[in-house]
C-alpha cells in the first residue's frame, strides 16, 4: 500500500487543501466513464465480429477462467492461445467473467482487466488478430472473441 502526504500527527486534522482536490480526482475517476476497449490487432477486421456472432466462423474452442487466480489464468492463457495457434484455429471465446462490482457503474472483474492487459502484451499480442467482447449470447461482457492470426503456409503466423 501507498501512502502519500501521510500527516505527522495521527489526530490533527486533515489538510483542508488536500482533501477537496483528491475529493474532486475521485469524484472524476467515478463519474467518468469507463474507457470502452476494444482491440485491433494487424488487419483487424470488424466483419469478423459480425461473422463470428451470426456463426459463419465457428468458435473452435472455449477457456473458462473462472475461479482461477490471476497467475493461473494468464498461465491458462498461454497454454491456451499456443496450442489453438499450433492447431490452425481460427476463432476461440475466453471467459473471464464479469467481476462483482460494487456498484453498477463500477467496473468489476480482475481476471477481465487482466485479459485486457495480457492481450496487448508478448507474446499473445503477436498471434491475436482481433479481440473483441462476446454477443450476450456468448458471454456478454464477461467473454471476449480471440481472433488468431491465419498461418502463412511452411512459416510460422503471419504479422
Amino acid at each position: 500500500m501507498r501512502v502519500i502526504d501521510a500527516p505527522s500527527d495521527a489526530n490533527a486534522p486533515p489538510d483542508p487543501l488536500s482533501r477537496p482536490a483528491l475529493r474532486s480526482a475521485a469524484q472524476t475517476r467515478a463519474a467518468a466513464p469507463a474507457p470502452s476497449r476494444h482491440f485491433v490487432f494487424g488487419g483487424g477486421d470488424p466483419g469478423l465480429d459480425r461473422a463470428a456472432a451470426a456463426r459463419r466462423i465457428g468458435i473452435e474452442r472455449t477457456l473458462d477462467l473462472h475461479g482461477m487466480t490471476q497467475v493461473q489464468a494468464h498461465r491458462a492463457l498461454l497454454q491456451f492461445i499456443a496450442s489453438a495457434v499450433h492447431d490452425g484455429v481460427r476463432l476461440v471465446l475466453v471467459i473471464t467473467g464479469k467481476g462483482r462490482a460494487p456498484t453498477p457503474e463500477a467496473r468489476g472483474g480482475v481476471l477481465r482487466s487482466r485479459f485486457l492487459d495480457w492481450v496487448e502484451e508478448p507474446p499473445l499480442k503477436g498471434e491475436l488478430a482481433r479481440v473483441s467482447p462476446a454477443k450476450p449470447k456468448d458471454g456478454g461482457a464477461g467473454a471476449f472473441y480471440v481472433f488468431l492470426k491465419r498461418k502463412s503456409r511452411g512459416g510460422p503466423p503471419r504479422a
